[in-house]
């Protein structure tokens, strides 16, 4: 009778453990819609550690449930932290699931992002391929196949072919707009990543009633402080500066500071396109001691976050050393004649 009394709670423990990070994982996905992203990673946390102890049965479950934590954590601003999580979850998901299913999919996107915001180009890109050959093949109808578009266009941007960003970004546009619908925060993205392409393209007029529209959506889904509404505001903000319009730019451009603030403070890639743009305004209001300031910031942050040396750390010197030299010229212009 004693044994059969152990036995028995032997087998309870092991009904018991796979559930309690099923519970986990679940009290982290409710955490996540609520925007409670904190919360949500230490749930997952607790949630990975159950599911590694249950061995390689679970791997699977572990993978999804990794790759929920690097996805808390991005929405965070923890990039750096959010990289090993997911590509673990990845290739716990390639190895137990395969490459052809749908968490094996998302977990590329989810990854892909990562690598675009920290300016590794080579990495984001064969994965994005990748997962674009599998869609079209196996998830034709699927949000899937939008965001890896709006990836891809993103990646083109990036990387100098913005001529060639407008098709995928378009594509993507019309699938989630269908599928996920007008109001979902995947239509937002889109709208996003399409406004993109036009501004860079030199089309503001184009672009700045599609990221109003994104923006619309980002507040109704998110929550009006929320950093993706934050970086829209960055970038309507930059439209009008080019437009001429500096002064309110420059409001807009920090209200959108002051609610990454608040929203996101460990964000740091949208912290740093933020400053960016602001030095811009600043630099046309002649104002370039402050914006030196905000450049000089933008180019720590942008070092601290990315592993390695980028595109967009360069570009952000470029734009440093352009504002010290007119500050310069500024200075001498102003000094008295002998």
């Amino acid at each position: 009778m004693k044994y059969l009394t152990i036995l028995v709670s032997m087998l309870n423990l092991a009904f018991a453990q796979p559930q309690t990070a099923r519970d986990l994982n679940a009290r982290g996905v409710a955490a996540y819609a609520q925007g409670d992203y904190a919360a949500a990673e230490r749930f997952y946390r607790a949630s990975a550690v159950k599911w590694e102890a249950l061995g390689n049965a679970f791997r699977a479950h572990q993978g999804v449930t990794r790759m929920n934590l690097g996805d808390a954590l991005s929405a965070q601003g923890k990039r750096r932290e959010a990289e090993p999580e997911l590509e673990q979850a990845l290739a716990l998901l390639r190895s137990s699931l395969g490459a052809t299913q749908r968490d094996t999919l998302d977990c590329m996107n989810l990854l892909a992002m990562v690598y675009l915001v920290e300016g590794d180009f080579d990495r984001a890109g064969p994965l994005l391929e990748e997962a674009l050959a599998i869609e079209r093949e196996h998830f034709p109808n699927d949000v899937a196949l939008a965001r890896t578009l709006g990836q891809i266009a993103r990646l083109r941007m990036g990387t100098g072919g913005i001529a060639d960003a407008l098709a995928p970004a378009e594509e993507s546009l019309t699938l989630a707009t269908r599928i996920s619908g007008e109001e979902s925060a995947d239509a937002a993205l889109a709208y996003t990543v399409v406004a993109e392409a036009h501004r860079l393209a030199g089309r503001p007029g184009r672009a700045l009633p599609l990221y109003r529209r994104a923006e619309l959506i980002y507040e109704k889904q998110l929550g009006p402080d929320h950093p993706r509404v934050a970086s829209l505001l960055g970038q309507e903000g930059l439209i009008l500066a080019e437009d001429g319009k500096l002064a309110s730019a420059a409001q807009m451009l920090q209200r959108a500071r002051e609610m990454l603030d608040r929203s996101c403070p460990q964000c740091a890639y949208e912290r740093w396109t933020l400053d960016s743009n602001l030095a811009r305004v600043r630099t046309g209001q002649g104002k370039f001691t402050e914006a030196e300031r905000l450049l000089n910031e933008a180019v720590a942050l942008s070092e601290s976050a990315q592993p390695q040396p980028s595109v967009v750390t360069a570009g952000l010197r470029e734009q440093l050393i352009d504002v010290q030299e007119k500050e310069q010229r500024l200075a001498m212009a102003r000094r008295p004649a002998r």
